[in-house]
């Protein structure tokens, strides 16, 4: 019988409702505690941009300096994609 659909039933106990139940909760506070609370790997982001120090881009600071002092080239930028990835091709005389 190709395409015979079957009827599956489950039985489900108070005990496995509210395990299930117990499973879900907890698993929303961790996902909220990793995500935005106090364990957060971006509440020390957060933290550093309310009080005005360290902007975020203090980081990428030092990239931009040395795309300044180098001359650099982005590959395919004649297709409008703004590609991220800047090349600095190696110094005459450089080992590779």
């Amino acid at each position: 019988m190709a395409g015979a659909h079957k009827r599956l039933e489950l039985e489900l106990t108070r005990r496995d409702l509210l395990k299930v139940a117990g499973t879900a909760v907890g698993s929303a506070a961790v996902a909220y505690t990793v995500t935005s609370g106090p364990l957060s790997p971006f509440s020390e982001l957060r933290r550093r941009q309310q009080s005005g120090t360290d902007a975020p881009h203090a980081d990428a600071s030092p990239v931009s300096r040395v795309l300044e002092a180098n001359p650099h080239l982005r590959l395919r930028e004649d297709l409008g994609t703004e590609p991220s990835v800047h090349y600095i091709p190696p110094k005459e005389g450089g080992s590779r």
